[in-house]
């Protein structure tokens, strides 16, 4: 019997967002009043919550169903003089509660230094913003193989126009530890970028870029283990957009080398297909493809997304995913709120 409820429920809230898309209001007033009040060049404050139910008919995965709170988080940032900027940005519903401290220095938009705890310069799903990803959760190669949050030094910039962007550093490689650095040995991450509008009315966008990533890493949590050994990590991803039409796509390749001479070669992968029925609604359909080495079974999942943006500070994300090969029992339905500045 809650399984039919479930379903009842979810139908309901499924047509209810479909059918009253057209019926929000989007109140530009207030947001501009909301950007006046919380957002100056020198102090700006943002906000974002995000609430996540979890659905199986029949649970095999982690947890149970039910509903999280995803994120919490509260950003703090802004510019003063001589290029001198600041980002802290805390998480409340985990630990460490730290997500970003970062101070830069910008000689110039084409020259800009990084210091502190931030995201390391790989992967185009990852550097997305929680709040902005096409799906609730990244791809599984994103989430396995990312070099995520790390203290370190970087250099970026954009050249002709913003077109053409960089990002190179060092880097712990061990992410966020109050202790420091595990080791004597440094992450390396860059990325390299370059994006041109297609339309006059900037409708239509190309943007393409590359990643790489090596380190000597003594004890860092890569797929679930604890890896010490050689890490090297190569990247490449795309984003077309032509008027209402998606077509993006992400692959990341990794050689992790074990100090008993053992390679491990995952490799994954994610394209994702898209149409904006108008800009409150957007469609989604994206193969999600990871195998963690040439020995183990590749995971294939086709997932599709339902994306209303009610306001220019909320969103409801509706995904559907389906591993290949299993039952629809094992079928899952993840629903998240969330609103954001």
């Amino acid at each position: 019997m809650k399984y039919n409820f479930f379903k009842t429920t979810c139908l309901f809230l499924f047509v209810y967002l479909l059918t009253s898309t057209n019926n929000f209001a989007q109140d530009e007033g207030l947001y501009s009043e909301l950007k006046n009040t919380f957002q100056k060049k020198y102090l700006s404050l943002g906000v974002l919550f995000q609430t996540v139910g979890d659905f199986q008919i029949e649970r095999n995965l982690s947890g149970h169903n039910g509903f999280i709170i995803k994120n919490m988080r509260v950003k703090i940032y802004g510019e003063l003089d001589e290029g001198i900027g600041y980002n802290l940005q805390t998480e409340f519903v985990r630990s460490p509660a730290v997500l970003d401290a970062k101070t830069y220095y910008k000689f110039s938009p084409a020259a800009i230094v990084d210091v502190g705890l931030y995201k390391a310069p790989f992967s185009y799903e990852y550097l997305t913003s929680s709040n902005q990803t096409d799906f609730i959760y990244r791809s599984q190669v994103v989430n396995e193989l990312n070099v995520n949050r790390q203290i370190g030094i970087q250099l970026r910039g954009s050249l002709a126009g913003n077109s053409f962007k960089y990002a190179a550093g060092v880097f712990n490689g061990n992410r966020f530890s109050a202790s420091g650095n595990d080791n004597n040995d440094l992450l390396s991450a860059a990325r390299v970028s370059y994006s041109t509008d297609l339309s006059v009315n900037k409708s239509s966008k190309i943007e393409a870029g590359v990643s790489a990533a090596v380190s000597n890493d003594k004890s860092v949590s890569i797929m679930g283990i604890n890896f010490t050994g050689k890490r090297y990590l190569f990247g490449g991803d795309f984003r077309l957009t032509l008027n209402k039409f998606l077509l993006s796509g992400e692959a990341i390749y990794g050689k992790l080398k074990h100090p008993d001479n053992i390679e491990q070669k995952p490799l994954g992968y994610h394209v994702t297909i898209g149409y904006s029925a108008n800009p409150k609604l957007q469609f989604l359909l994206r193969l999600d493809s990871f195998k963690p080495d040439t020995n183990f079974k590749r995971l294939d999942k086709i997932l599709v997304g339902i994306n209303i943006f009610p306001t220019m500070i909320s969103q409801f994300q509706i995904n559907y995913i389906m591993p290949e090969k299993e039952n629809i029992k094992h079928h899952q339905l993840l629903v998240k709120a969330q609103v954001g500045f």
